[in-house]
This record gives structure tokens, sequence and C-alpha cells, in this order.
């Protein structure tokens, strides 16, 4: 659980730095369902152009339950 924790003060972190910086992220609350074991995960998209810093190069297999 304190693993969950961080990542979901980093990708709050990106947000909070690109809003002091002019510029917008969207954050992002979901999990991953496949392949198992189910990942809970927080990550910061670009409006238009995706997540950022994660890999997607196999596909993007999150699922998105919450864009603030």
């Amino acid at each position: 659980m304190a693993r969950t924790g961080r990542l979901h003060g980093d990708s709050l972190g990106s947000v909070f730095a690109a809003a002091l910086l002019g510029r917008r992220l969207t954050w992002c609350l979901g999990a991953r369902f496949a392949p198992p074991p189910v990942e809970y995960h927080a990550w910061a998209e670009l409006p238009g152009h995706g997540p950022i810093g994660e890999y997607t190069a196999a596909g993007w297999h999150h699922h998105t339950a919450l864009t603030i």
C-alpha cells in the first residue's frame, strides 16, 4: 500500500509542477486488470496525447476510473 501512495504522489506532483509552469496535465486514477494480478495506479496525462512517463510500447492496458 505504501507503494501506491508514492505513485499517487509522483503523478500528482507532476500535475502541480506543470500548473506552476502554466501547463495543464490531467491526473488519472485507475487499474490494470490483465495480465493478473490487478494493479491500482495513478498517472498524469497530457490532454490529447496520453500518459506521460509510462511504458506504452506494448500498449496501454490501464482503465481509468477517475480523471481530475
